[in-house]
């Protein structure tokens, strides 16, 4: 069991626009292209915004400290947003980039990351629309880094260290998940959640009394979880839930389900494990309307026609089967892209994190892992 140790308040930021202009070297300082018959190079130059915390600050700033950045790599994806091509890494002084052996075509989209020394991104950005010229240097202009307030990490053992660290620089636990032999945690910036705490138990029964104990200070469940013979909860300050109610079913919880929508709760978490769904209703959610589907295959159709009427996924998982739970009135987003990967789905998230999309769900099931990204 772990709490957290310190609450934060989310900052609005006021960006300051500063280019850097350096050369990227290669063996002394000399620039190697690929200059192969169906690849070109793409250049750019960057720019990164900053967030100081007051006029006198934005004022006086007038270079970048790269200090807190490691690295910066870059990565060209298709139309399609497949990956096609990566390079670097390179200095964060250097303020350019150069990536080699890009396959020739058009609507070429670059996004450049700059990771931090937990190897955590901590800014990117993007260009799309370029044209790639076989054998030719192509510039894509400046890209525009902006800060990045979601980080994920994935380890074979439940991330209690790195749930700390996390804490402890102003994150919130927004989405655990497990799959494919390692737990994926997903922590964000500017969220509502105050402190938070979590536990793992080998029955879903035994979470109660941890729950129960932080019952009267606020804390509701936010996520939950199953992996490696373990339930595990996230419980947080800030839900605005008003009161709740979970329990356990060897089978699809549907009746609990009709019951407590009756009763004014909506889903809030749905997790299956060891031949048990478990589900979480709450008062509270500002929801207006939910539904839900089972299916044997990823829900796609069904999932398509509640976004047409204005519904956004608010729970997915895959038990004996896939489970999506589609709400209206979802006050944080109003826009949703999802994506399944047989390989942790790391390249989607970094594109739709440069289009300002946040993991709001992350799940494995049927061999496949599948997020959405929502804003």
């Amino acid at each position: 069991m772990r709490m957290k140790r310190s609450s934060f308040t989310y900052f609005a930021f006021s960006f300051l626009l500063i280019l850097l202009y350096a050369c990227i070297s290669g063996s002394d300082s000399e620039t190697s292209y690929n200059t192969s018959s169906d690849t070109g190079t793409i250049t750019f130059a960057l720019s990164l915004q900053e967030a100081p915390s007051n006029d006198a600050d934005r004022h006086a700033a007038q270079q970048i400290d790269c200090a807190d950045i490691k690295s910066v790599e870059g990565h060209v994806y298709d139309e399609n947003n497949k990956l096609l091509v990566s390079g670097g890494p390179w200095e964060c002084e250097a303020g350019e980039g150069t990536i080699s052996g890009v396959p020739a075509g058009e609507n070429r989209k670059v996004v450049v990351l700059c990771k931090d020394s937990s190897d955590d991104i901590c800014h990117l950005g993007e260009t799309i629309g370029i044209t790639v010229i076989a054998g030719q240097s192509n510039t894509a202009g400046t890209i525009t880094l902006s800060p990045n307030y979601q980080v994920f990490y994935t380890s074979d053992i439940f991330p209690a260290d790195y749930i700390d660290q996390k804490w402890d620089e102003g994150y919130s636990i927004t989405s655990v998940a497990y799959g494919d032999g390692m737990w994926a945690v997903v922590m964000s910036q500017g969220t509502d959640f105050g402190y938070q705490g979590w536990a793992t138990r080998s029955e879903f029964s035994m979470l109660d009394d941890f729950i129960y104990l932080y019952w009267d200070e606020g804390y509701r469940i936010s996520d939950l979880a199953y992996g490696n013979g373990l339930w595990a909860v996230v419980i947080s300050q800030g839900t605005n839930y008003t009161d709740q109610y979970w329990d356990s079913s060897d089978i699809y919880p549907e009746e609990l389900i009709y019951y407590k929508w009756d009763e004014g709760y909506y889903i809030t978490s749905l997790a299956y494990g060891d031949g048990t769904w478990a589900v979480v209703m709450s008062e509270g959610t500002q929801y207006t309307n939910q539904g839900w589907q089972t299916s044997t295959d990823f829900p796609s159709d069904y999932i398509n026609e509640k976004w047409a009427a204005g519904r956004y996924i608010t729970s997915l998982i895959y038990g004996d089967r896939w489970a999506v739970v589609m709400s209206e009135r979802t006050v944080w987003y109003t826009d949703q892209w999802w994506a399944t990967r047989y390989d942790f789905p790391s390249d989607f998230i970094y594109v739709k994190w440069a289009e300002g999309y946040s993991i709001t769900s992350l799940t494995y099931g049927d061999g496949i892992w599948a997020v959405v990204m929502s804003k």
